[in-house]
Parts: structure tokens; C-alpha cells; sequence
């Protein structure tokens, strides 16, 4: 089964989750980016508790979505995970075997009104390796938060993804290298139009001036 709600993983069960998703796709090359909470343990060691990983596969196919699923349940089921893939065809969550229990990794597979494809080009391309894993740059992770803050304005619960925002900010601060200010504004004018102004005026208020 997968987790529930109130399964919390430390920093080490989530490297262990991704990484032994990562090290499975090599052979089919394919290569995961991180995403979220667990990118941002990547990018600044943050320790971090989550419930779940979330991670993109790249580059992908059709084909290579089979490919992926069948690899993926051959080597989980052994241990009694499993794997479920969604409904609408974007995603699919890996229960990831653990010592003792599972992890869900969700691997987002995409779609134009998640993340265009032009930006997760971008993502890819200015992103560094650590290991096998993918990790886009505090510049890309910030903007994702900022998107992610937009288009869950109108649910409860989503000024967390302005205080991942501050995170992001101290972390760049605590490396001594700060967040770019003109690289932010571009990744943001890669986005919709109708959310440039709140999301400029969101990254403004947590960036230092």
C-alpha cells in the first residue's frame, strides 16, 4: 500500500526513494529531475520531513512510458510495492520499497497546463547533476513555487508555497550566492501572461533588494 497522510520521511528515505527510482530508468536512459520540498533538499541539505517525492522523467516517449512502467514494477514488486498510474495519463506513483514501510514517489510526467514544455526544456538545461538526479536551479525552484502559489490562490493552504519561497531565499543566502534577479524575472515572463504581475510582485517581496 501506499503511505498515508500521516507517513512522514526523513531527508535519508527520500535521497533513498530517488535515487533508487533514478538508478532503475539509467538503463532505459532516462534521467529524473527532483521537484518540490524534495529539490529543495537537494539544492540546500535542508532536512526536510515529507510525506511523498516528486520527480520528472526525461526525456520521455510513448514508448517510453511503457518501457518505464514495466521496469518500474518488476523492480518494486519484489518487496511488495507497486505502482499506480493516474487516470488523466500524467503521472504515475511509484510505492517505493523502504526498510520497512513505503514511500510514494509521484513521477510527473507532464502536460502543458502543469509546466510548459519550454520551460522544463529550460529546467533541464540550466540544472545540475548530483549523482544520478537532476536538480533545477534555486532560479527555476523559486519561480515553480511562485507559479504553484497562482494557480492555487483560491485554495486554502497555499501561502506554504510562499514560505517554500523564503526558504529558497535564505538557502541561496546561506551558499553565499544569492538568487539572480534578472534570471527570475525571465523565468517568469516564460509563464502566461495573465500571471507575470502577481508572480513578479511575489518573488520581489521575498528576494532582498
Amino acid at each position: 500500500m501506499l503511505a498515508d497522510d500521516l507517513s512522514i520521511f526523513s531527508s535519508d528515505e527520500q535521497r533513498m526513494a530517488v535515487e533508487g527510482v533514478a538508478k532503475a530508468l539509467l538503463p532505459l536512459d532516462i534521467n529524473v529531475m527532483v521537484l518540490g520540498r524534495v529539490a529543495m533538499l537537494y539544492l540546500f541539505d535542508m532536512g526536510r520531513a515529507s510525506k511523498d517525492v516528486d520527480i520528472h522523467p526525461f526525456p520521455m516517449g510513448s514508448r517510453d512510458i511503457v518501457q518505464m512502467q514495466e521496469r518500474l514494477v518488476a523492480i518494486v514488486k519484489e518487496k511488495g510495492g507497486h505502482l499506480r498510474l493516474e487516470p488523466d495519463g500524467r503521472s504515475m506513483t511509484v510505492a517505493y520499497p523502504l526498510a520497512d514501510r513505503f514511500i510514494p514517489v509521484e513521477i510527473v510526467l507532464g502536460g502543458e497546463d502543469w509546466i510548459s514544455s519550454e520551460v522544463l526544456e529550460d529546467a533541464i538545461g540550466t540544472g545540475t547533476y548530483v549523482g544520478h538526479v537532476l536538480v533545477p536551479s534555486p532560479e527555476h525552484l523559486l519561480v515553480m513555487k511562485a507559479e504553484a502559489y497562482y494557480d492555487r490562490m483560491a485554495e486554502r493552504g497555499h501561502e506554504r508555497f510562499k514560505d517554500d519561497m523564503v526558504q529558497i531565499v535564505e538557502g541561496t543566502e546561506r551558499n553565499r550566492k544569492g538568487l539572480d534577479p534578472l534570471e527570475v524575472q525571465r523565468l517568469v515572463l516564460m509563464r502566461p501572461p495573465r500571471k507575470h504581475s502577481i508572480m513578479m510582485d511575489l518573488c520581489a517581496s521575498v528576494i532582498p533588494a
